[in-house]
């Protein structure tokens, strides 16, 4: 094994692929493992480069030799950056990796929602996700959040953990651009966004929910997104202002969560 001083992390050179120092790395599918060890992995360049752009910190960096010379420049002083032929880079997790970089980030406590809600100001929109359990829904809803300007993302209590690698693949590292908040109990949440001066539109498929494009944007919007497969209980849905729902055509009576947030979005940031 060697190593040697990058522009800006410490390269170390790993040549088996029972190096004890790339341990957390042949972890990578042990997610409970992980997260009892206060880590999370980014797999790819994008995801990995917007971790090392934010507030987040990196435990180490494993990149292939061909991908070395485009991270190291980002990586801060005294983080270990571990380099290795793609082969035994790809062998690494236990399944076929062709990504080229992974990274280890040190979990931090998310804030409360209290705490999220004092940042915010008009015209703000807050996505809540109560009980999102398939980890690509919740990496597109994060990506999407992102990108057509939510100002944070509440975690209800049943939704799958955020940091979970297969959430911040899907959502490109979008996870690291936008603020969280941990929501636990949303029943409890719910009342604080509302004393807040959030208006709460559940996402809702009934009769008498009120047309997508008859619904009005607050100044302060919450938008409750449910289960992929019960949608949202009943003592969330009574808890908000208004339902909303979006028509369709063609016998369709649903769309998958991820698909239905991303019209819903786009509608609010006008």
């Amino acid at each position: 094994m060697k190593t040697m001083q990058g522009d800006g992390g410490e390269v170390i050179t790993i040549t088996s692929i029972d190096d004890p120092r790339i341990a957390d790395y042949r972890l990578l599918r042990d997610r409970a493992l992980m997260q009892e060890r206060g880590l999370f992995i980014v797999e790819g360049e994008n995801p990995v480069l917007r971790l090392l752009a934010s507030p987040c910190r990196a435990a180490s960096l494993f990149v292939s030799e061909k991908r070395l010379g485009r991270i190291a420049p980002f990586v801060p002083a005294g983080t270990p950056l571990y380099v290795a032929a793609e082969e035994l880079l790809a062998r690494a997790p236990g399944f076929t990796f062709n990504r080229g970089v992974i990274a280890c980030g040190i979990r931090q406590p998310l804030p409360a929602p209290e705490q999220l809600v004092v940042q915010l100001r008009p015209p703000a929109l807050v996505v809540v996700c109560a009980g999102i359990g398939d980890a690509e829904n919740l990496g597109q809803i994060v990506r999407t959040s992102a990108a057509l300007g939510a100002g944070a993302l509440l975690i209800g209590e049943g939704t799958i953990d955020p940091f979970y690698r297969r959430v911040i693949r899907v959502s490109m590292g979008a996870l690291f651009t936008l603020p969280i908040a941990e929501g636990g109990d949303l029943r409890a949440a719910l009342p604080l966004l509302r004393d807040a001066g959030f208006r709460l539109y559940a996402t809702h498929l009934s009769p008498d929910s009120t047309p997508l494009e008859e619904s009005r944007p607050a100044p302060l919007s919450a938008i409750l997104l449910g289960n992929e497969g019960s949608g949202l209980p009943p003592q969330l849905t009574a808890l908000c202002d208004e339902r909303i729902t979006i028509p369709m055509t063609r016998g369709a009576d649903s769309l998958n969560v991820a698909a239905a947030a991303a019209i819903v979005l786009h509608h609010f940031r006008r």
